[in-house]
């Protein structure tokens, strides 16, 4: 049994948001995410401490026309973590992100982001 893979990408509200006041507020966001069942081989987190201005970003998705990048662009990833069942990942999400490709069971979390909009604000949690 092979796991789907999920190329790189970002994940920022205002991006999806357009019209949103409290979406384009954030000055940062975060995505947390808690595994609950993890595959015997692969399904590793690939982080790469690179956050695309949002026009470039925009301009590749053009040309894939697709939610990812290539990974050929961006090179080898800074961090690849292999979460365990009851690890708690917290990562900059406007970062570009990636999950390897699994086999052996299955790859299951549960995914929240988390939005930060200055230090008189509270934090904001979605999904």
């Amino acid at each position: 049994m092979s796991g789907s893979v999920l190329e790189p990408h970002i994940d920022k509200l205002s991006r999806d948001s357009n019209d949103s006041y409290a979406a384009h507020s954030l000055e940062s966001q975060l995505a947390a995410n808690i595994y609950i069942a993890t595959p015997d081989v692969g399904g590793e987190v690939e982080i790469w401490l690179k956050e695309p201005e949002i026009e470039v970003y925009e301009k590749e998705l053009e040309k894939t026309q697709s939610y990812h990048v290539n990974r050929d662009i961006l090179g080898q990833p800074d961090a690849v973590i292999s979460p365990k069942v009851g690890d708690l990942l917290i990562f900059n999400s406007r970062c570009f992100h990636a999950v390897r490709e699994s086999s052996g069971g299955i790859r299951s979390s549960i995914a929240a982001f988390v939005g930060y909009r200055g230090i008189n604000h509270s934090l904001s949690l979605w999904s």
